[in-house]
């Protein structure tokens, strides 16, 4: 009989654990939906960069990344099914902003998505929860135009 409590016990114990590192089941479906998005926007990110290598110039909206590579739509937030939203910035030409809605903020006790585990060159995607906006510009030196 004591096997029993003690079985119970360590069973108990270990959810109480997981929980506790792991977070509940609910938190790791908005930690995955917030993967989501970094992953969407990085790809959203890197078509702006292809627009603006072969035409020279940023995109004044994410439609026209639609008939540039062939997609017959572009990736919407997969909780919310709204838009990214993308802005042109100031005069440069060659900034701008990426935003999303986030469910957690991206140093929340210590969580990372993918896209911060491997992020690529210095771009970082570390977000705070709520709506929040990527500021981005088009390095010239790394991406020169194409010659037209």
């Amino acid at each position: 009989k004591i096997w029993r409590v003690v079985a119970f016990v360590i069973v108990a114990g270990s959810i109480v654990w997981g929980f506790s590192v792991l977070g509940s089941p609910h938190t790791q479906r908005l930690l995955k939906y917030d993967e989501q998005k970094i992953n969407d926007l990085m790809n959203i990110n890197s078509q702006v960069t292809m627009h603006y290598e072969l035409k020279g110039f940023l995109p004044t909206a994410l439609s026209d990344l639609i008939s540039l590579n062939n997609y017959s739509f572009m990736p919407v937030d997969q909780q919310t099914g709204k838009a990214y939203e993308y802005k042109l910035l100031g005069q440069s030409a060659r900034a701008y902003e990426l935003c999303a809605e986030f469910n957690k903020a991206s140093n929340d006790k210590g969580n990372q998505t993918t896209a911060m585990k491997y992020p690529y060159g210095d771009v970082s995607w570390t977000h705070g929860s709520g709506r929040y906006c990527f500021e981005r510009a088009v390095d010239t030196n790394m991406y020169p135009k194409s010659a037209r």
